[in-house]
């Protein structure tokens, strides 16, 4: 009893010790190194924590860049795709706060026409958004995504609105 014990509080350190580095580099305004960090760590629970500080509860949602919320997504994802329903409902509102963050900014910059000349800061505007808008795609087309949203339940009602919008998104950008 007593090595179960010693096994459990040594995960939970290991847990909270990646917890606080990731949350340093946050606090600091590293978003880039944070995301990394989360990246190189790969584990799902310290994942699901630290998005549910940030992420899923809007906090610092105006720090980040369309490249973040790129990498961002594809992690979200991951969550979804869990057994656990507390990964899965982090992993759809981080969806859903990234979409609401981001959304309009890639409709207007993949719909709106160029007029004139060679404007460089649109072109990796629009790559950039488009990069995006693939991961949203991504998202939308998931299997685990959709069996979410069949369900009857309060999940299953969130994930189908997050791919309500996603798919208004993708039309809007004719994708």
């Amino acid at each position: 009893m007593k090595q179960d014990h010693t096994n459990v509080m040594a995960i939970a350190n290991k847990r909270i010790g990646h917890i606080t580095l990731i949350l340093n580099y946050w606090n600091r305004g590293q978003v880039t190194t944070a995301l990394s960090a989360i990246n190189m760590i790969n584990d799902p629970s310290v994942t699901t924590d630290v998005f549910n500080y940030t992420f899923a509860n809007g906090y610092g949602l105006h720090l980040l860049t369309l490249d973040h919320a790129a990498s961002i997504l594809p992690l979200a994802l991951t969550l979804v795709r869990s057994k656990y329903e507390c990964y899965v409902q982090v992993g759809l509102k981080t969806i859903d706060n990234i979409f609401k963050q981001f959304s309009e900014g890639i409709r207007s910059a993949l719909t709106v026409p160029l007029f004139g000349g060679v404007d460089l800061a649109r072109e990796e505007r629009l790559k950039k958004s488009d990069l995006c808008l693939k991961q949203f795609k991504l998202i939308l087309e998931d299997a685990g995504m959709k069996k979410i949203a069949s369900k009857q339940s309060e999940l299953g009602t969130q994930a189908a609105k997050v791919m309500n919008s996603l798919s208004y998104l993708l039309k809007a950008c004719k994708t």
